[in-house]
This record gives C-alpha cells, structure tokens and sequence, in this order.
C-alpha cells in the first residue's frame, strides 16, 4: 500500500492534512493522486490485456522454438550421418 492510498482510506478518520503531515506527503501531490485514479485505472486495464497477450506469444515462441531445434538436431544428425559414411567409406 502506497502513502496515498493511506490517507485515502483513513482521512474520514483523521483528516487529510493530519496524515499527509504525518506521512511527509504533500497534499497537492495527494489531490493530484486522487484526481487521476481512472486514469491509473484504465492504464492498469490496459497493461492487464497486454500482459495476457505478451503471455500467449512467449508461450507461441517458446513451441516454435522446440520444434525448430528439433528440425535442426535432426537435420545435424543426418549430416553428421552423413559425413561419417563418407569419412569412414572412404
């Protein structure tokens, strides 16, 4: 819990001057906080859907890579197959 949010849950109680007194918290700076909560809000929304989306491509990325790596062992293990044939047939 921030500062602001303390004062905004107990300024019924003990008034807004008091705690950010107490707090060491300018009271401008505490109106400011209050005045731009939908905007926390809605960026807290928006950060929320973007996280869920930055998920679901990290986990795309993470199987396209264990097939490509898998590709590739393949891949070397036929190539070094072959270059052994070749070494040892030789």
């Amino acid at each position: 819990m921030n500062r602001f949010q303390f004062v905004a849950d107990h300024h019924e109680r003990y008034g807004v001057k008091r705690l950010c007194l107490i707090l060491g918290v300018a009271r401008s700076s505490y109106y400011y906080w209050t005045s731009t909560a939908e905007a926390r809000a809605a960026r807290q929304a928006t950060d929320t859907v973007l996280a869920g989306q930055i998920r679901t491509e990290l986990a795309w990325l993470r199987r396209e890579n264990a097939e490509l790596r898998m590709r590739w062992c393949d891949v070397l293990k036929r190539s070094l197959a072959f270059w052994v044939e070749d070494t040892m047939g030789r």
